[in-house]
């Protein structure tokens, strides 16, 4: 975990960039995915004076897009220094995620955005119970987290023994300590009384035959074995959330 802060804090420095930026904030996910999920979004509800929490905020490149389309938006990240927003429709706040963070925070949301976190948590249960504490009755929760379960997944697993983005070094400096699969992300859901709308896979694993044949070969044998015609095959899993009551 010390590693995966001192990145964001040389992020913040300018040490490290990213693949993908808005309005020059580097982005800590998927290349596009911040645009995907503000599009959900917007096919769901009405940004326009919502009230969104932006949970693991980073540098503050989505709460910035979700501003940019009307919305109040509360931030919450460990790294206090890597937010870079500073908006009077913006409010950030420093805290521990592995905590029962809900108990910090002392309003409800029309919306809550966590992208890319759920892996960084240890405990995936208390997670989920704290965004459900924070969202409204009707309110929309956007999780993503690594695909483990795509063919792509189960032959760099075979190849490798760990999943894409579980291994030492996503683990000692990606802070990456928790695979998750879309099964158990769906029953913690039942669970906590959360229903599932919508889940969708996104991005394209890119593999070349010259880089790494036994990957590339073991990936189209675990495709044409595995016969489920509707899994997910995306690098990320999106999940769109509401809370009925």
């Amino acid at each position: 975990m010390e590693q995966f802060i001192k990145l964001y804090r040389d992020t913040a420095k300018g040490k490290c960039t990213t693949p993908d930026s808005y309005k020059g904030l580097p982005i800590h996910a998927h290349q596009g995915l911040h645009q995907r999920s503000l599009e959900i979004v917007n096919n769901n509800r009405i940004l326009n004076n919502a009230e969104v929490l932006d949970i693991a905020a980073g540098s503050g490149a989505m709460s910035l897009r979700l501003i940019d389309n009307g919305a109040k938006v509360t931030s919450i990240d460990l790294v206090e220094e890597n937010f870079r927003v500073n908006h009077p429709s913006c409010d950030f706040n420093k805290l521990d995620l592995n905590t029962n963070f809900s108990t910090s925070i002392n309003k409800k949301f029309d919306v809550i955005i966590a992208l890319e976190i759920i892996e960084h948590i240890n405990n995936s249960r208390q997670f989920i119970k704290s965004c459900r504490e924070l969202l409204k009755p009707g309110g929309l929760l956007i999780i993503s987290t690594p695909n483990i379960s795509s063919d792509y997944a189960i032959a760099e697993l075979i190849c490798k023994g760990t999943y894409p983005y579980f291994d030492n070094d996503h683990y000692y400096n990606g802070g990456h300590v928790n695979p998750i699969s879309s099964w158990l992300v769906e029953l913690l859901l039942k669970d906590h009384q959360l229903e599932l709308i919508q889940f969708e896979s996104f991005g394209k694993a890119q593999l070349r035959f010259w880089e790494w044949p036994k990957l590339y070969l073991t990936h189209k044998f675990v495709s044409v074995l595995r016969t489920e015609q509707t899994r997910p095959n995306g690098i990320i899993n999106l999940f769109v959330i509401t809370k009925s009551t």
